[in-house]
């Protein structure tokens, strides 16, 4: 955050789905006026195209040079995606799409996350997920996600959320 952006893009995105104190900050994206979560999946768009365009630019870079060069290297900044109240924020986007908004449902929300968390961390764009009880699939994060993000920090863990995060 005090690096601050770049010529490349780098943010921080504080999405907040319950309008609670986060959204009192600045840079946070939150529920629309009327109660639906369309500018949060915009925000996730924004953020994944912005990981194309880095990736664009390594992949040049790199060729230019003859050696891979990293987001670092290249003087990027890192981008932060902050989704607050995970499980919360999948309850507010409907299941199945409208006719008139087709990707306005939780495929694409599903689709934009794992693509992000996959593929973000070698142009320096990660995602930090809060939710309030560790658990996997319904009412959780998805096992695909949960294994894709390479660090977990669980505060006060009980012993069956601590063996969801970490193996024996």
């Amino acid at each position: 955050l005090q690096c601050g952006r770049d010529v490349y893009g780098s943010e921080c995105i504080i999405i907040d789905p319950k309008q609670a104190e986060l959204s009192r900050l600045p840079h946070v994206v939150t529920l629309d006026a009327d109660g639906e979560a369309r500018d949060i999946l915009q925000a996730l768009k924004s953020f994944a195209s912005s990981i194309t365009l880095r990736q664009k630019t390594l992949n040049d870079l790199s060729e230019q040079k003859g050696d891979a060069v990293k987001w670092w290297d290249a003087g990027m900044h890192p981008s932060f995606l902050f989704l607050d109240e995970y499980v919360a924020l999948r309850s507010l986007i409907p299941a199945k799409a409208a006719k008139d908004d087709p990707d306005y449902c939780l495929a694409t929300f599903d689709g934009l996350l794992r693509r992000i968390v996959t593929m973000g961390a070698s142009a320096g764009c990660y995602v930090i997920i809060s939710i309030a009880e560790a658990s996997v699939e319904s009412g959780g994060l998805p096992a695909m996600l949960r294994s894709a993000m390479s660090t977990r920090i669980l505060f006060r863990p009980t012993r069956s959320e601590g063996l969801l995060m970490w193996d024996k």
